[in-house]
């Protein structure tokens, strides 16, 4: 095609490998969220809508002020799942760059795309150390139940229901 930056493999490369995981991440589980998303936007009640409408809403002002709030629900579900999936992504990393391409820090090779579940993963089989590797599991199992609690928490917050 001629675009210069294609030529390049965007995985092989340590300062692109996590933006190229994230938009396959995203274009992996978008329709999945997309469909959470039509089925809260098929549950707002027509009536509310017409009422609005007859009230004199245009459509902007319809969306932001009536479908966004009534869609609370789904963007609490969708927040949560993307936020732990993201988490404990290993099926991706693993396929895609298996932890590489590997770069030097402080003269030690450091994975650059290599991320908790899959360093998780190496220190119990790889490097054989399983109480540190479950030290690592219950740490991060903690630190994601306190993220996704909070994202709960405030996101419920802001629900409103019909």
């Amino acid at each position: 095609m001629g675009i210069a930056w294609l030529n390049r493999s965007l995985i092989a490369r340590k300062e692109t490998v996590i933006w190229a995981m994230s938009a396959v991440n995203t274009w992996q589980y978008s329709g999945y969220i997309m469909m959470i998303y039509v089925a809260s936007i098929q549950s707002i009640p027509d009536s509310i809508m017409e009422a609005a409408s007859v009230d004199g809403a245009n459509y902007r002002t319809r969306v932001l002020k009536i479908m966004m709030p009534m869609m609370a629900s789904a963007f609490t579900v969708t927040l949560f799942l993307t936020l732990t999936n993201s988490f404990k992504m290993y099926d991706l990393n693993a396929a895609l760059t298996n932890g590489g391409p590997a770069m030097r820090f402080m003269g030690v090779a450091i994975r650059s795309s290599q991320l908790l579940a899959m360093d998780i993963y190496r220190t119990a089989n790889q490097f054989n150390l399983m109480a540190q590797a479950q030290a690592k599991s219950v740490v991060f199992f903690v630190v994601l139940v306190v993220f996704s609690l909070l994202q709960v928490y405030y996101n419920k917050r802001r629900e409103v229901e019909a």
